[in-house]
């Protein structure tokens, strides 16, 4: 397992641990001080009363020193406070160093690259892993954008995201003549569903998510489950299915729908589903996603509405490509990534860091033999990544393992609800905002 910026994550933890104890032993010195100083007055007060002569030459003794150490340990604090800062701050240059060495990869000749792909595709079930399909990807926008971007934009992801946006509009999905939104039309009753405490509920749910989608594709759930005692709700969205370019909302045109609409129009379909399994405004909502699906959560984790009904703060995601998308600081985040899969490579750029929003990648599967090759390969398998799920579970260290335990769900029985989803046309499309976005109306309570 390779755990990346993690490493550094980990370091950081140790050194705000650090810098807390030593602070604390600053303010347990100057407590003392004081506390001396304060007796050695009462001793002479004392003295003084009965006629003595001023006694606490011990006490005095005490003071001195500890006069002299809480400079010592305010030093200790600060230098382990600077520490801790340089520790985040070289966690940011490896990421910035791990980008800037994939850029002068990527600036290579073409054919250096194609040859690249041959022989890792070729170890790789014929498919290119995640850091091949980031180089090609990388290299076909530089040569899209050319001297319009180049070296100029300091923000790759954010360039990287307006290309693919530009992309989607172009194909159609964002046109002044045609809009794709999203209606439920179909609601499966309530069911109980027994799940594992810990991470891999989020697999087990997901796993029933996709069994039951061979039967009713374009289906997602809200899940009403239990966080450390407190009533929580999941929102469930699968991978992307068969159908390319029909109805189904989490086909191929689906992909286009988050990168050209920000998957607002999946904004009025999942409130009303969350209306109609009993959340309320303010209540708590995870968002969880594979594939496909974790696009969406990307997205509807700063979608404005819903972030202003409902709690969302925490998110868990499976081979998703969100590398464009920055998600809220207060968002708690775990993505996983398989090295050998190119999925999560499809925008040229690795995930965004931020303190609580952490991707660990695995180095591919354990058990190949036993996974089913689809499109995407053996890596990009959902049974894959609830392999890598429980063994991250067992092995989780420092800030990973903080993740972990905020993000653990209860075991027991879940309420869950199925709810389909059909793509449907709107004439006239909702008007263009001055970022150029569409402005979807807010739905009724």
């Amino acid at each position: 397992m390779n755990f990346n910026e993690a490493d550094y994550a980990d370091a950081a933890t140790i050194c705000d641990a650090a810098n807390s104890s030593l602070r604390e032993v600053e303010q347990t010195v100057l407590r003392l001080r004081d506390k001396v100083l304060n007796c050695q007055q009462i001793v002479q007060s004392q003295c003084i009363a009965a006629g003595l002569g001023p006694r606490g030459h011990t006490l005095n003794e005490l003071w001195l020193k500890l006069l002299s150490t809480a400079p010592l340990a305010s030093e200790a604090a600060t230098e382990a406070e600077k520490l801790s800062q340089r520790t985040r701050q070289a966690m940011v240059n490896y990421i910035e160093s791990e980008r800037l060495a994939q850029r002068l990869i990527t600036d290579r000749r073409l054919l250096d690259q194609l040859a690249d792909l041959v022989v890792s595709s070729s170890l790789n079930d014929l498919r290119p892993p995640r850091q091949t399909t980031e180089q090609l990807v990388r290299l076909v926008v530089d040569m899209l954008t050319g001297p319009l971007w180049g070296y100029l934009d300091d923000s790759e992801s954010k360039r990287h995201g307006d290309v693919l946006r530009t992309l989607s509009r172009v194909l159609g999905l964002d046109t002044s003549r045609r809009l794709f939104s999203m209606k439920l039309c179909d609601t499966a009753p309530i069911m109980s569903q027994e799940i594992d405490g810990g991470l891999s509920g989020y697999y087990q749910l997901h796993d029933y998510l996709e069994r039951d989608a061979q039967q009713n594709p374009g289906r997602f759930m809200v899940v009403q489950a239990e966080q450390r005692g407190r009533d929580v709700y999941l929102v469930v969205l699968p991978g992307t299915q068969d159908n390319s370019w029909g109805q189904l909302p989490f086909d191929a045109k689906g992909i286009l729908d988050a990168y050209g609409g920000e998957s607002q129009n999946l904004q009025d379909p999942v409130d009303e589903a969350l209306r109609l399994s009993g959340a309320g405004p303010g209540d708590e909502v995870i968002l969880s996603g594979y594939s496909q699906g974790g696009l969406h959560v990307a997205n509807l984790l700063k979608n404005a509405f819903l972030r202003k009904k409902y709690r969302l703060n925490q998110a868990v995601t499976f081979g998703s490509p969100v590398g464009t998308i920055q998600l809220p600081k207060q968002v708690r985040s775990l993505h996983l990534e398989d090295a050998k899969d190119m999925v999560p490579g499809l925008e040229g750029v690795p995930n965004q860091y931020q303190q609580n929003q952490l991707t660990v990648t695995f180095d591919g599967p354990r058990r190949p033999d036993e996974l089913e090759s689809g499109f995407f390969g053996k890596a990009h398998n959902l049974h894959n990544y609830g392999e890598h799920l429980a063994e991250l579970e067992r092995r989780p260290t420092g800030q990973v393992r903080e993740n972990v335990r905020e993000l653990s769900l209860d075991g027991g029985p879940v309420k869950l609800r199925r709810f389909q989803l059909r793509r449907r046309h709107e004439y006239p499309a909702p008007p263009l905002n001055h970022q150029g976005r569409r402005v979807y109306p807010a739905p009724q309570d």
